[in-house]
């Protein structure tokens, strides 16, 4: 016979109870579900009933705020604000405030012309993440303004507006064509000035030479022999800042150049008195060779008048007494005092000696290394040698850190510099040979390229901050306010 079949009678082939009969497999799954959501729930029941918070940290926080690490309201003052984030599609919503940040740091402005509201601390110093500190702030955090920067004003940023990595950061400052945009070179005309012909020339006023000092077999001493110098001769470093320490002249220069003369040269100066005849060429070649006390004008300007003083009250031996009379009677104590004629005799010493030093067109004297300048009132001043401590204010470095290397690597051909104006500051390519993610070759190896490795964000020039804890880790104003008043004090 043939199969006849309908959808009737496949119906009645079906046992439509057939989902209320017991399913072992599916009561096993069903009961292991229910046992996990109790573990999980379960969890965070008994760490919040034991006070322990770990569950809901990422990893520990970070290792400059171990002293509140037990005490997450002193940071968290914000309830609910992930989830709040979530429903509101706002990233900045964040659960530590600025304000809780502000009790214990300072945190001024960016820049005043930034625009828009300033970022949240927490957007950018992210904890919970370890031991890394907060201060490495991740590039996202930067890029997020300087992949497009824009001003409050609208006007041209004084920064490169777009800059995604170390790879696309700009030359140096100092580096760049005088005119060059952005800034135009403005953040260096402190230290340098525009040379002729396109770059930057150094504007210290000192008279300074690397060439002759960093010659083959060493620099003449004033004792005959021969030291060969390097450039931690005279550059040390600061261990605080990394910087470079100034220049001494006792420290530094004095061992070569010496410091204290026996004044021949001045003795020179027609030390018989008016009319009394012009110093021989000997003394002249000995007054070449010979310093006054390094120091201000002012200072140069006294240990002549004690020197010319002293002169007159007990002369060398063998050197003839200045014309005129000089002296009258001893006081007891204070030795002759000079008459009109011998203090006129000083200053006519005095005014012969100041032309040496600070007048002198052969660059002889004050003038060997200095810039001297005569005034309208008749005396002299010396410009100050004008030497930065730091050339590239808006980024930081330390020189120990890069001990490693030789000074040449960085400052190439300092040995041949012979003059003055000379920039010997490195280019970017010079760091990029570490600094890179993929080094050239023959490089020393693989260092950090983020933003926080050579800049700060926040500017920490102005108002000084003051903290607003006790000892007791409370805030001092609501400590102040729980006090009772001093009843025995008037109001």
């Amino acid at each position: 016979m043939p199969d006849e079949r309908s959808s009737k009678s496949l119906s009645e082939r079906v046992e439509i109870t057939f989902h209320q009969r017991p399913n072992r497999a599916r009561q096993l799954r069903w009961r292991w579900s229910l046992a996990a959501l109790a573990l999980v729930l379960l969890v965070p029941a008994v760490a919040a009933f034991r006070g322990d918070r770990r569950p809901y940290q990422a990893n520990p926080v970070s290792q400059a705020h171990q002293l509140i690490a037990n005490d997450c309201a002193k940071c968290h003052d914000g309830s609910w604000q992930p989830l709040a984030r979530l429903l509101h599609f706002d990233d900045r919503r964040v659960s530590t405030s600025d304000e809780a940040c502000g009790v214990c740091h300072a945190g001024p402005i960016h820049h005043k012309n930034q625009p828009g509201p300033p970022a949240h601390c927490a957007e950018c110093h992210r904890e919970h993440r370890g031991q890394a500190p907060l201060a490495r702030v991740d590039d996202a955090a930067c890029v997020h303004c300087h992949r497009d920067l824009k001003t409050a004003d609208g006007s041209q940023p004084s920064f490169v507006p777009v800059i995604d990595d170390f790879a696309g950061h700009p030359e140096f400052a100092v580096q760049r064509e005088s005119g060059e945009a952005p800034g135009r070179g403005h953040r260096v005309r402190e230290a340098a000035r525009p040379k002729t012909g396109g770059g930057w020339e150094d504007k210290a006023t000192i008279r300074f030479n690397h060439h002759k000092h960093l010659p083959q077999g060493g620099v003449l001493r004033l004792d005959g022999t021969h030291q060969e110098l390097s450039c931690e001769a005279c550059h040390q470093t600061d261990r605080a800042s990394g910087y470079m320490l100034p220049i001494k002249h006792d420290q530094h220069c004095a061992e070569c150049h010496e410091n204290e003369g026996n004044f021949d040269y001045l003795r020179g100066i027609d030390a018989l008195g008016p009319g009394g005849g012009a110093p021989t060429q000997k003394r002249r070649r000995e007054g070449q060779r010979a310093h006054v006390a390094h120091g201000s004008v002012a200072q140069v300007h006294a240990k002549l008048i004690e020197f010319y003083t002293n002169y007159l009250k007990s002369p060398p031996v063998g050197a003839p007494p200045p014309s005129g009379d000089a002296v009258v009677r001893e006081i007891p104590g204070r030795g002759p005092p000079l008459t009109e004629e011998g203090w006129a005799w000083v200053r006519g010493r005095l005014d012969d000696a100041e032309r040496l030093l600070l007048g002198n067109q052969q660059q002889h004297g004050c003038r060997y290394c200095h810039t001297a300048v005569s005034k309208n009132d008749g005396g002299w001043e010396v410009e100050p040698p004008n030497i930065p401590v730091r050339w590239l204010k808006h980024g930081k470095f330390r020189h120990d850190s890069h001990a490693l290397l030789s000074c040449t690597e960085c400052h190439v051909r300092v040995d041949e510099s012979s003059d003055t104006s000379d920039v010997l500051l490195p280019g970017i390519a010079t760091c990029r040979k570490c600094h890179s993610a993929s080094p050239v070759a023959g490089a020393v190896g693989v260092a950090r390229t983020d933003c926080a490795e050579c800049h700060n964000y926040h500017n920490r020039a102005g108002k000084p901050f003051h903290g607003r804890l006790s000892l007791q880790l409370r805030e001092v104003e609501s400590d102040q306010a729980r006090r009772p008043p001093d009843q025995g004090s008037e109001p």
